[in-house]
């Protein structure tokens, strides 16, 4: 049956489909607002509304039948794509980075879960002059989840949501994992009956603006429901403060830091002190002073000056240093857990952009410590003398100040830290190479719309790889007023917003995020290789200086979503998550929202101990990121979010003291 939007010829097919064979109409009859479709078994009725951007397909099967069947929503065209994305899971064939993830081409046919798209079971294709997205409504439960294949057969590009799911040729389970493919089917006996909602969009594109931005949006219209938050944020904080302090933060001789990875009772799985990306202890030391001004609890601040102190410790001659000590073997690295001397770019820059605002702002309390801006003018000196000729700063340096490696957007961190810089110091150097480096970040990334190799556990098409380069435009036009950075902004943003879930997915009502009707709407996936669920919110702050600047109340919403989505699973006095009770205030890193883990014993046998649905990972990062995006919207945008002083708890009874000393032993003994 063909239809026609914005002139492009689409045409439905309709068919059934049992585990042995492919039920065809015998008879399909259409009128304006709908198209009756007789069947051997029964019959599929299709209610049409038309709007001024897309088609609404309201789709019913009345069906009589004994056996197995899978209902396709299937559509096709002569579109010819140039670049396409599944939201969440594909990014134009996931080309850039190594790792052993999804690689599909629309010459073959790889289908999805529902619960692996950020949009349900959406799959968005354009090319120079058109763009099309079909999508569909969110499945309420886990028994009715869909999934979306793109692909081309024989000249014709075909869309397919398929309900119940199936994932062929494989199932990617974790990383470097796959299963074999499976399809699933409604067992019927009888009478059958199913309703769902699928949406076409169409549109003729006006400019060089990627279409997937408008699904992106027209989705988020359909579907995201109004996003809210309470506007105290004071106990959420204090119980993120208490596990910063009782839990992460330790002493090993001289040595302070807080530790990256800490296990019930109070093990320390990855025993190192790292300033920047999994670690960030110079971020979580600056929101410790930060609450010290507010609630004036002195041993905050002791601990942020220790920390900030002892990370900064180690810089080389050349500008360049060391971010990670690891207490049992007394040796800094460049990346502990990837037992790399080298040093890495993204981790030197958030070092030292946290660094340059703890400066700034222990100097307007008259404490500041003169040390810490030498140490970012020397680091940033180095990167401007060192600047590659295409304009990026690299991704790892050798300690002797060699490039070592170029690949991906970890040089984009370079800019935060030169334009807060050049705002303190006015020198044009500053700004002249951070503003060469943000030319070259939007040749090479934004007008692509690929952005990839950001995170260091994997090198893949990532969320962090979009925000980094995201911020770094709006630092650019906050230090030029130059209109082509704001757009620039915009188009990374709208990237990192489709990592951004618009629904609510079903889990298992006996796994443990069904059992506390864990929500997914406003949380983010990591990447198309670790397909988890994280609280990395720093891109609300991001979205809400956006509203600031173009009075687009989109950017606000998906801001306020993701808030929204951050308040969940913060451990209470009331309920530790399982953990012991001076663990208040950990949050889960990974919240596994589809058949994906990214390790443990339910990714050997899937299928057995089902992944979806599980939580772990208590990281600093997730610390450092919240309590900070949360500081930095209080203080930028009083309207949304409030912070009271709120007391602090530090324990010390016996439970609490018995596993701090085994901590602190493991962390002189264990070196990983």
């Amino acid at each position: 049956m063909e239809l026609t939007l914005n002139d492009l010829n689409l045409n439905l097919i309709y068919m059934l489909k049992s585990p042995k064979k492919i039920y065809f109409p015998q008879e399909i009859e259409k009128t304006d607002k709908r198209i009756y479709v007789k069947f051997e078994h029964g019959m599929v009725q299709d209610n049409l509304e038309w709007d001024h951007e897309s088609l609404i397909i309201n789709r019913k099967w009345k069906l009589n039948y004994d056996g197995y069947l899978n209902l396709p929503f299937k559509i096709m065209s002569k579109f010819d794509p140039s670049f396409y994305i599944i939201p969440g899971i594909v990014v134009n064939g996931n080309k850039f980075g190594k790792g052993n993830y999804p690689r599909p081409n629309l010459n073959e046919k790889h289908s999805f879960r529902e619960d692996r798209c950020t949009i349900p079971s959406c799959g968005i294709v354009e090319d120079s002059e058109y763009c099309i997205g079909i999508f569909t409504t969110p499945a309420p439960k886990e028994e009715l989840l869909s999934s979306i294949a793109l692909y081309k057969l024989k000249g014709n590009l075909y869309f397919e949501i398929s309900t119940p799911w199936e994932e062929k040729p494989v199932q990617y389970v974790s990383k470097f994992r796959y299963i074999r493919g499976l399809t699933k089917y409604f067992p019927i006996n009888g009478t059958f009956q199913y309703s769902r909602q699928y949406f076409i969009y169409t549109k003729k594109l006006d400019s060089f603006i990627k279409g997937y931005y408008d699904v992106l949006r027209y989705s988020w219209k359909k579907l995201a429901k109004p996003p809210e938050i309470p506007r105290d944020w004071s106990d959420w904080m204090r119980k993120k403060v208490q596990l910063a302090v009782n839990v992460f933060y330790a002493k090993v001789g001289k040595a302070h830091g807080f530790i990256t990875t800490v296990i019930n009772p109070m093990i320390p799985l990855s025993p190192t002190f790292s300033g920047g990306f999994i670690g960030k202890s110079i971020e979580i030391a600056f929101a410790l002073y930060r609450m010290y001004l507010l609630n004036g609890m002195k041993q905050l601040k002791e601990i942020a000056f220790n920390v900030t102190n002892f990370l900064t410790s180690r810089m080389l001659p050349n500008g360049l240093f060391f971010t990670d000590y690891n207490p049992a073997l007394h040796q800094w690295y460049g990346y502990r857990i990837g037992r790399r001397k080298d040093l890495n770019t993204r981790m030197m820059s958030e070092v030292c952009h946290t660094l340059l605002r703890f400066y700034l702002l222990a100097r307007e309390r008259n404490e500041p410590v003169k040390r810490w801006l030498k140490f970012v003018r020397k680091f940033s000196d180095f990167m401007v003398k060192n600047q590659l000729p295409n304009g990026s700063f690299g991704k790892w340096w050798s300690k002797e100040g060699n490039i070592k490696e170029d690949l991906g957007t970890n040089g984009a961190y370079v800019i935060w830290v030169l334009a807060e810089l050049y705002k303190i110091t006015k020198k044009e150097k500053y700004k002249e190479a951070a503003m060469r480096a943000g030319q070259y970040y939007i040749t090479q990334f934004i007008e692509l719309d690929e952005y990839w190799g950001d995170t260091l556990d994997a090198n893949a098409i990532d969320k962090e790889a979009g925000h980094a380069v995201l911020r770094a435009m709006l630092y650019l036009y906050e230090i030029t007023n130059d209109d082509e950075f704001l757009k620039a902004a915009l188009r990374a943003a709208h990237f990192v917003a489709s990592w951004q879930f618009t629904y609510n997915v079903p889990f298992p009502t006996t796994s443990p995020l069904g059992r506390r009707k864990f929500k997914t709407f406003g949380g983010t996936i990591v990447s198309v290789e670790n397909m988890h669920t994280d609280p990395y919110i720093m891109f609300a702050f991001d979205f809400l200086q956006l509203w600031q600047y173009t009075g687009d109340i989109y950017w606000k919403d998906r801001a306020i979503a993701g808030l929204e989505f951050v308040l969940q699973m913060v451990a209470s006095e009331h309920d530790t998550q399982g953990y012991k009770e001076w663990f208040v205030g950990w949050q889960p890193e990974q919240f596994n929202h589809t058949m994906w883990a990214y390790y443990g014993l339910n990714t050997l046998f899937p299928n057995k101990f089902k992944p979806k649905g599980h939580y772990t990972g208590n990281m600093a990062w997730v610390i450092a990121v919240t309590m900070g995006t949360i500081l930095d919207i209080a203080e930028k945008f009083p309207e949304f979010m409030i912070i009271h002083p709120r007391p602090i708890k530090f324990y010390n009874n016996f439970g609490y003291r018995i596993s701090k000393i085994l901590r602190d032993l493991l962390l002189r003994i264990i070196p990983t």
